[in-house]
């Protein structure tokens, strides 16, 4: 699904439907599209570094929390995307290669939002999450010479903002803007060492429906 497509079909249903509000408990889910920024790499035992980079992926959400009437909103929310790898560079070595393979990501946050209201039909909420993100890495590049596959923890964040719209007595749409990052992983490779990745910071659109369980 691409950014157009969710932006659009966020702003249809938002636009259809009456009213703005709700709290109590609640479960969420959703999807996006996440266009993550190039990042760095290097080897210290080879004294070989560079840049590397992943195509747009699709993201799927899903979460559960609790709405206080003050608009604020604490929750726990789950995410899990896979970057497919676009190209990397050598730069010691002035070489350019495709980058077969992709890095998939499993990240747990801990967010809290704020909602309120603009005006009869629509809301606003804004909000930030702490977390962890799993990473699971498989690639290669330059005709087979460099591989690269392993399994890392880092540290994770996300801002963002958005609008949301209420559908149903108890149910809200939301889409929303977040600037994710995910820290920096390493991968130990038999005869080379450590590699490692530098973190990966991405901006995702996402569309997402929340239940809530106890209007």
């Amino acid at each position: 699904m691409t950014f157009r497509t969710i932006v659009l079909a966020g702003f249809a249903c938002a636009l259809a439907a009456p009213a703005w509000a709700g709290s109590g408990f609640y479960v969420g889910a959703g999807l996006g599209s996440q266009s993550p920024m190039s990042s760095d790499w290097k080897v210290p035992s080879l004294n070989q570094f560079g840049k590397y980079s992943l195509k747009r992926s699709n993201t799927f959400i899903a979460d559960a929390g609790y709405k206080f009437s003050s608009g604020l909103r604490i929750e726990v929310e789950s995410q899990f995307g896979q970057y497919d790898g676009h190209d990397i560079t050598n730069d010691p070595l002035n070489l350019v290669s495709d980058l077969h393979g992709h890095i998939s990501q499993s990240t747990v946050y801990l967010n809290a939002d704020y909602d309120f209201p603009i005006f009869s039909s629509l809301g606003g909420t804004i909000g930030a999450g702490i977390g962890s993100a799993w990473s699971n890495t498989k690639g290669s590049a330059f005709s087979g010479l460099a591989v690269v596959h392993g399994d890392d923890r880092a540290f994770a964040w996300q801002i963002g903002g958005g609008i949301t719209h209420r559908l149903l007595p108890n149910l809200d749409l939301q889409l929303d803007y977040r600037y994710q990052g995910a820290g920096s992983t390493t991968i130990t490779e038999n005869g080379v060492g450590d590699f490692h990745l530098g973190g990966i910071k991405a901006q995702t659109v996402t569309l997402s429906a929340r239940l809530y369980l106890l209007p």
